[in-house]
Protein backbone atom coordinates (compact mmCIF):
# COMPACT_ATOMS: atom_id res chain seq x y z
CA UNK A 1 0.00 0.00 0.00
CA UNK A 2 2.80 2.88 0.76
CA UNK A 3 4.04 2.08 -2.67
CA UNK A 4 0.49 3.07 -4.30
CA UNK A 5 0.23 6.04 -2.04
CA UNK A 6 3.91 7.36 -3.50
CA UNK A 7 2.61 6.81 -7.32
CA UNK A 8 1.93 10.50 -8.41
CA UNK A 9 -0.84 10.86 -11.42
CA UNK A 10 -0.28 13.21 -13.88
CA UNK A 11 -2.77 15.94 -13.84
CA UNK A 12 -6.20 15.43 -15.34
CA UNK A 13 -8.21 17.44 -17.60
CA UNK A 14 -11.64 18.28 -16.30
CA UNK A 15 -14.36 20.15 -18.26
CA UNK A 16 -14.77 23.77 -18.17
CA UNK A 17 -17.46 23.80 -15.53
CA UNK A 18 -15.74 21.54 -12.92
CA UNK A 19 -12.54 23.90 -13.69
CA UNK A 20 -14.34 26.97 -12.83
CA UNK A 21 -15.08 25.75 -9.35
CA UNK A 22 -11.47 24.12 -8.53
CA UNK A 23 -10.10 27.70 -9.06
CA UNK A 24 -12.30 29.79 -7.84
CA UNK A 25 -13.75 31.37 -11.10
CA UNK A 26 -16.04 33.10 -13.50
CA UNK A 27 -16.75 30.85 -16.37
CA UNK A 28 -16.88 33.65 -18.57
CA UNK A 29 -13.34 34.79 -16.99
CA UNK A 30 -11.85 31.66 -18.10
CA UNK A 31 -13.12 30.85 -21.71
CA UNK A 32 -11.80 34.57 -22.00
CA UNK A 33 -8.08 33.28 -21.16
CA UNK A 34 -8.16 30.57 -23.28
CA UNK A 35 -9.42 32.41 -25.99
CA UNK A 36 -7.12 35.26 -25.31
CA UNK A 37 -4.05 32.76 -25.95
CA UNK A 38 -2.65 33.19 -21.77
CA UNK A 39 -3.27 29.39 -21.23
CA UNK A 40 -1.38 27.06 -22.97
CA UNK A 41 -2.93 24.67 -26.09
CA UNK A 42 -2.63 21.56 -25.20
CA UNK A 43 -1.08 21.64 -21.43
CA UNK A 44 -3.75 24.37 -19.74
CA UNK A 45 -6.63 22.98 -22.15
CA UNK A 46 -7.85 20.80 -24.78
CA UNK A 47 -10.42 21.98 -27.07
CA UNK A 48 -12.05 18.01 -28.17
CA UNK A 49 -14.48 19.55 -30.45
CA UNK A 50 -14.64 17.60 -33.71
CA UNK A 51 -14.91 20.18 -36.81
CA UNK A 52 -18.32 20.29 -38.03
CA UNK A 53 -19.41 21.11 -34.29
CA UNK A 54 -20.90 24.21 -33.22
CA UNK A 55 -19.99 24.40 -29.72
CA UNK A 56 -16.78 23.30 -28.08
CA UNK A 57 -15.85 21.35 -25.39
CA UNK A 58 -13.15 22.70 -23.19
CA UNK A 59 -10.83 20.14 -20.73
CA UNK A 60 -9.15 22.08 -18.31
CA UNK A 61 -6.39 21.65 -16.79
CA UNK A 62 -6.96 23.35 -13.53
CA UNK A 63 -3.56 22.51 -11.59
CA UNK A 64 -1.19 23.87 -14.68
CA UNK A 65 -3.96 26.74 -15.65
CA UNK A 66 -3.35 27.68 -11.88
CA UNK A 67 0.37 27.64 -12.34
CA UNK A 68 0.67 29.23 -15.45
CA UNK A 69 -2.04 32.06 -14.17
CA UNK A 70 -0.07 32.72 -11.72
CA UNK A 71 2.47 34.10 -13.60
CA UNK A 72 1.50 35.26 -16.78
CA UNK A 73 -1.17 38.78 -17.06
CA UNK A 74 -4.88 37.63 -17.01
CA UNK A 75 -6.63 39.02 -19.80
CA UNK A 76 -9.77 41.17 -18.25
CA UNK A 77 -12.85 40.28 -19.26
CA UNK A 78 -15.34 43.13 -21.11
CA UNK A 79 -18.34 43.58 -19.52
CA UNK A 80 -21.42 44.96 -21.01
CA UNK A 81 -22.58 48.29 -19.02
Amino acid sequence: MSQIAKIKLPDRFVPLQEATRYMHCGRDWLLAQIKAGVLRSGIDFLDRSSNSSTRRRYLVNPISAQRWLNAADPVLVKQSI
